[in-house]
């Protein structure tokens, strides 16, 4: 978690600008750091889970920022690897650590000017 908080530090006046979602693990320390507003991906889908995977198609998703701790989590969430795929289909930019996201965030931005 430590590597996400310190990444959206740093971007913090970039997401600020956009509409941010996150899983429920990230969105107390992401809200309470970087005092934005955050939506928290399970208050939308907490009736069913299962379409966290459906995100990018519901949504125009710029770009999608994942990282994961595999000392942490041994094992990719299932909703995760929903979402994952998702994204892969629909051709949606994904970052799975700081250097990739420092690379690819201003990156896909520009793209959406």
């Amino acid at each position: 978690m430590s590597e996400l908080l310190d990444w959206a530090k740093f971007n913090r006046d970039l997401l600020a600008e956009y509409d941010v979602y996150t899983t429920t693990a990230a969105f107390k320390v992401l809200t309470q750091e970087l005092q934005l507003t955050i939506n928290t991906m399970s208050d939308q889908y907490k009736e069913n889970n299962r379409l966290v995977g459906l995100i990018p198609s519901e949504n125009d998703v710029d770009f999608l920022v994942v990282f994961v701790d595999p000392t942490e989590m041994p094992v990719i969430d299932p909703d995760i690897k929903a979402l994952l795929d998702n994204a892969t289909f629909r051709n949606v930019p994904i970052a799975g650590n700081r250097r990739a996201a420092d690379h690819m965030f201003p990156s896909c931005l520009a793209l959406t000017e």
